[in-house]
């Protein structure tokens, strides 16, 4: 199925740059935007708010997903795709194969905390009477490495009181979802390969199905360590592990610590435009950034534009100096 997809994304884009019309070719009719339907409630605060401001500059939404919204970004159809995950590596060569430079990804929220399909941020789920009161990031790089140099029992990642010679049963969202990528990238270095042989994937059937499922898992499998969205609600029997990165202390997620991206398996939102560098492959395939897209996306990181992400009480604005930081790269 996966290369179906990379295929079919491919040939859309062969398609495209094959085109008589340049997609790309004025900047006179809307500004339009796709995303994910998740996000209505914050973009029509975003477009009201602009709007008002530039009232000459009339916005088209279509929020139809993520990926239809990448999709279009490849084929011109539209100016800023909305993403509440990073684009896929089959995603970027699509884009790639047309403009020979990849698409600009702006930061322009956080993700939330535990609203479903908001990009919540990711917990690590044990069993309330496990001993472990914390994990480290190297120790979950370690529990997800397969052969050798990986954590196999309990005992290894710090757990006594007979625990020790217990295996780890290792549970999470399937790899290739938003969900799992995300998890790959930020632990593991993007890493395909995991310890396959004791650890159960947890497909979504729609309505945060797999974070609930896993926590329920937890909830019957004193053993099991869970990698799964904060979603859904948790049994009592389960807990939440504070995660210690590199050269800092535990952190529990909260809406302070995703905020502050003091907790390292809190999400970002992006949006994704068409914006070419100094000195592109090839100039004649070259798209500046829509005038137009960098207007509203500095009205997105605003002090207004981020009240109305905190207004709409679903994902978490940037802090001040990350949004500052987001303009400047406009």
């Amino acid at each position: 199925m996966k290369a179906l997809a990379v295929a079919g994304l491919l040939l859309y884009a062969v398609s495209a740059a094959d085109a008589a019309v340049d997609p790309w070719a004025a900047t006179q009719g809307p500004l339009r935007i796709e995303g994910p339907v998740e996000m209505q409630g914050v973009v029509a605060r975003w477009v009201a708010g602009f709007t008002r401001r530039n009232p000459q500059i009339h916005v088209e939404v279509q929020l139809r997903g993520t990926d239809v919204g990448l999709g279009a970004l490849v084929t011109g159809r539209t100016d800023i795709a909305l993403a509440g995950r990073d684009a896929t590596e089959s995603e970027i060569k699509a884009f790639e194969w047309i403009f020979r430079y990849q698409p600009t990804a702006i930061d322009v929220m956080s993700g939330s905390l535990d609203h479903p399909g908001r990009s919540p941020a990711l917990a690590v789920l044990v069993s309330r009477d496990n001993p472990l009161g914390q994990i480290s990031v190297r120790q979950l790089a370690q529990l997800f490495t397969p052969g050798q140099g990986g954590l196999r029992t309990w005992g290894e990642v710090g757990g006594g009181n007979g625990w020790t010679s217990h295996s780890v049963h290792l549970v999470m969202p399937c790899a290739e979802t938003g969900t799992g990528v995300f998890f790959r990238d930020r632990i593991l270095a993007g890493a395909r390969a995991l310890p396959w042989d004791h650890l159960t994937e947890v497909e979504d059937r729609g309505k945060d199905d797999a974070a609930r499922r896993i926590a329920e898992t937890v909830a019957h499998d004193r053993y099991a360590l869970a990698v799964a969205p904060l979603s859904a609600k948790l049994p009592v029997a389960v807990k939440v592990l504070p995660v210690v990165a590199e050269g800092q202390a535990a952190v529990t997620p909260s809406v302070e610590t995703v905020v502050s991206r003091a907790y390292v398996l809190g999400r970002v939102v992006h949006a994704y435009v068409n914006a070419a560098p100094a000195q592109p492959v090839d100039p004649s395939r070259a798209h500046p950034l829509d005038p137009r897209a960098a207007q509203f996306l500095k009205y997105v990181l605003s002090p207004e534009g981020q009240r109305d992400v905190e207004d709409s009480k679903e994902y978490l604005p940037l802090v001040e100096a990350e949004a500052l930081a987001q303009v400047e790269r406009l």
